[in-house]
């Protein structure tokens, strides 16, 4: 039994029954109620369905969710619920206590570029994040439930999410104009009010930045990623303004 070949079928079954369900709330078939019930649910529908063929082949193993039983820490053996804030092993070093400042301050800046960046300063954007949180949680009691779900169909919905955020964002429209002839190009302004060398010039920019972002991510540095975001502003705000003309960043 081959179960790389069985996780890939689950895998791909689960993004493009999910992709086919987001786009049946849009058809003409069943009514709208129904269409839209059927949109709205196709994720955990999608997850239902491949679970269950998972389910009924028994010849074939696919690596499972691995949920705990009840509420308990990943590693008990390792740590408890709380934990010592002056050392668990060794006393906590007093000079530690300040240079802790600064990896400290980065993640603050990540956690604030995350929730606060929203049109007026006072609204948080992580006002939802409670309520998924407390979801989350409640999810550890579903374990009986859970522990069915092969890891192949998660992957599945996480290509879907990844697929469908790309959808609307101008550099993944401007990425896709690189192969295709400019007759063909859409009728937006970072079109037509900017040549199209330099609207290509724009994006690569944009590309190399983002490789940066995911080389740190992907490497130890990976803490200072707060600090290369603030360095993309200054990017944006001292830079690409000697480069390109006001009306074409406006673009």
């Amino acid at each position: 039994p081959n179960t790389a070949l069985l996780s890939l079928v689950l895998m791909a079954g689960t993004f493009f029954l999910a992709f086919f369900l987001r786009k049946f709330k849009n058809s003409a078939f069943l009514p709208g109620k129904a269409r839209r019930l059927i949109g709205d649910f196709g994720v955990p529908i999608s997850i239902f369905i491949m679970a269950l063929i998972d389910f009924f082949i028994k010849d074939t193993y696919t690596q499972k969710l691995n949920v705990p039983k009840g509420l308990e820490v990943t590693n008990s053996s390792a740590r408890g619920w709380f934990i010592s804030p002056m050392g668990k092993n060794n006393d906590f070093p007093i000079w530690m206590m300040f240079a802790s400042v600064v990896p400290a301050i980065l993640v603050f800046i990540l956690i604030f570029l995350e929730t606060q960046i929203t049109t007026k300063g006072w609204v948080s954007a992580a006002a939802l994040h409670n309520l998924s949180s407390s979801t989350a949680g409640v999810s550890i009691l579903m374990e009986p439930i859970l522990k069915y779900i092969p890891l192949a169909v998660l992957f599945g919905i996480f290509l879907y999410m990844g697929v469908t955020s790309l959808f609307g964002i101008q550099l993944f429209d401007r990425i896709l104009l690189l192969l295709m002839p400019p007759k063909y190009h859409p009728n937006e302004p970072y079109v037509t009010r900017v040549k199209t060398w330099r609207m290509h010039l724009f994006t690569f920019t944009q590309i190399v930045v983002l490789v940066l972002l995911w080389v740190v991510k992907s490497t130890p540095a990976s803490l200072a990623l707060p600090f290369v975001l603030i360095l993309t502003v200054v990017l944006r705000r001292f830079l690409l303004p000697k480069i390109f003309k006001d009306i074409e960043l406006k673009c």
